[in-house]
């Protein structure tokens, strides 16, 4: 008589565990290096042509990008940091660790 086999389950894994700390540091710096470089110009360019150039009035538009570069920053880093304590959190809590 055929006995059927046990189907075993496939584990499940988290899409973060393919990355050790380097890669995640790595991406983490580049990140933060591309989006201060284009917080600077964009401040940089507010900031500086009205003293380059005299008559140059600055479009409403950037004068109001600083407040927006702000909430980005502090957005961006409170969503690193919960998913920094997360992580943390899950590795504390795998059974058999």
């Amino acid at each position: 008589m055929n006995t059927p086999t046990p189907v075993t389950k496939p584990e499940v894994r988290t899409t973060r565990v393919g990355l050790d700390q380097a890669s995640k540091r790595f991406v983490v710096y580049c990140a933060v290096s591309v989006s201060s470089i284009i917080a600077l110009a964009v401040i940089g360019v507010v900031a500086l042509m009205p003293l380059l150039s005299p008559g140059y009035e600055v479009p409403e538009t950037l004068a109001n990008w600083g407040g927006l570069i702000i909430g980005f920053y502090f957005g961006s880093f409170v969503t690193l940091l919960k998913d920094w304590s997360q992580e943390s959190v899950d590795v504390h809590q795998t059974p058999g660790s």
